[in-house]
């Protein structure tokens, strides 16, 4: 019920200048995260498919790709690298969350 009435207003405050600067905005929490674990891994750490599996899956909070990507390879190295990632992830979600605010409030 609650999003019900919340949302009869969506298209009329996200189709407005400060609609969209904090679509925008999560869109960046959302996606930087992502892409910045993806090329460190990768590039300055040289880890392999596995690991990068786990670890894009621990900075989406994707417990379901996890899943996935455990049910492709044998053992577990997919799990510990979404447990080495996903709480440092979450809290820099958290904090740049709470800086946006700040800065664009």
């Amino acid at each position: 019920g609650l999003g019900l009435s919340a949302g009869s207003g969506f298209f009329e405050t996200v189709f407005t200048m400060e609609g969209l600067k904090w679509v925008l905005s999560s869109i960046f929490i959302a996606v930087v995260p992502v892409f910045a674990v993806a090329l460190i891994s990768a590039k300055i750490f040289k880890l392999g498919y596995v690991e990068n599996m786990g670890m894009l899956c621990g900075s989406m909070a994707n417990p379901i790709a996890l899943n996935y990507a455990n049910s492709t390879v044998d053992g577990d190295e997919p799990s510990v690298a979404y447990a080495t990632v996903y709480p440092i992830s979450i809290f820099l979600r958290v904090i740049s969350a709470q800086i946006i605010m700040v800065l664009l409030g």
